[in-house]
């Protein structure tokens, strides 16, 4: 027979289990979509100054995490929208890789000659973008994750606990209850019984009572 709490604890089990496989399974969604982005990004990027949300999200994620394309540089050789041709410093050049790929220096000017030339010492083009980025999903993605499941834990813990406890009070209760009752039946039946004249069977309190009387 299984009692409350350790039906609590098998609900509370089952709850966190199904949980958690649910939350593994948002992150791997949210991973292969922000993986799918990013490579869509690069595909579709074209140019710096460009408003369109590819070449806005490349903008601002590349330098901000110092990194080149979903694997490297090389990921925009394929791309078709690139505008390569740009002016920089009054000349017009032809560019291999975007200038978000540059290093920037504090004034959020391109360091080296990048874009001119790229190389590893000026810019990022030998960093991918989605190792960052997925080391950054799995970390503070589990840790989400984990909150968020320790929350649910903790609530479907409490009910549970708080139902257990009502179940084993109630049984408790009922023990007891049902405890003074036999004592108090066992007692009236171990009291000594006396017989009147006309065969009425009384006990040691009547018959006290009826002494005084």
């Amino acid at each position: 027979m299984l009692y409350p709490a350790q039906l609590s604890h098998f609900y509370f089990t089952g709850t966190l289990l199904t949980s958690y496989r649910g939350l593994d399974q948002l992150l791997v969604k949210i991973t292969d979509n922000a993986k799918t982005i990013m490579a869509d990004s690069v595909n579709n990027y074209v140019s710096i100054n460009s408003t369109d949300v590819y070449s806005s999200l490349l903008t601002f994620v590349m330098p901000a995490m110092k990194c080149c394309g979903v694997m490297n540089g090389s990921d925009f050789d394929q791309s078709t929208t690139f505008q390569r041709d740009y002016s920089y410093n009054g000349q017009q050049i032809t560019l291999r890789y975007p200038v978000p790929c540059c290093k920037f220096d504090g004034s959020y000017k391109p360091q080296a000659n990048c874009p001119v030339d790229f190389n590893s010492s000026n810019s990022n083009i030998n960093q991918g973008c989605w190792p960052l980025l997925q080391t950054e999903l799995d970390q503070y993605g589990r840790i989400v994750a984990y909150v968020c499941l320790g929350i649910i834990g903790l609530q479907v813990n409490t009910n549970t606990s708080t139902d257990s406890e009502s179940g084993i009070k109630a049984i408790e209760e009922s023990a007891i209850t049902k405890s003074e009752s036999c004592a108090v039946k066992d007692a009236v039946n171990r009291q000594p019984h006396y017989m009147d004249g006309a065969g009425e069977k009384f006990n040691e309190d009547d018959f006290q009572a009826r002494q005084s009387g």
